[in-house]
């Protein structure tokens, strides 16, 4: 059972890990003085950080997009748990956006279904963004933090 849909249809295209780690530096400059962008393969380490924080989930499988010429960055990445054995058919999901052009605030989502397009509609049980200004860095990796806590006290 898929419980993550990532959908590419207005002309983005799927890429790698290394692929947005080479991505031309020019998608991460600032357009306006206090516009603070965040290259995406950080926005993804991000996530992978705030998930290793927990020591208790692998990713097994991880999907990216980019679209709008690099500026526009999603994300889908499906969790097992550790030394658990779970059923097969399910997962946790996480998902993410990142759009370095004013479009959108970066945001990740998780649940047990979620979605995310590259028209940067993310849909998802539980959410936390952060806008491009001066603490983007900080504020994602805080709420990351907050919202994996407290879904792992709820036991989900």
């Amino acid at each position: 059972m898929n419980t993550g849909t990532m959908m590419l249809h207005c002309k983005a295209k799927p890429c790698s890990y290394d692929e947005l780690r080479w991505l031309d530096p020019s998608h991460a400059k600032p357009l306006t003085p206090t516009h603070k962008p965040m290259p995406h393969y950080i926005m993804r380490n991000h996530v992978v950080s705030s998930l290793q924080k927990l020591g208790k989930f692998e990713v097994v499988k991880e999907e990216l997009g980019i679209s709008h010429k690099g500026k526009r960055c999603f994300g889908l990445m499906s969790l097992k748990e550790k030394n658990i054995q779970m059923y097969e058919d399910y997962c946790l999901i996480y998902a993410w956006r990142n759009a370095n052009d004013f479009a959108f605030k970066a945001k990740v989502g998780t649940g047990s279904k979620v979605f995310v397009c590259d028209n940067m509609a993310l849909v998802s049980e539980w959410e936390v963004g952060a806008k491009h200004t001066l603490n983007v860095h900080n504020n994602i990796v805080s709420r990351l933090d907050t919202l994996n806590e407290s879904l792992e006290k709820q036991g989900k």
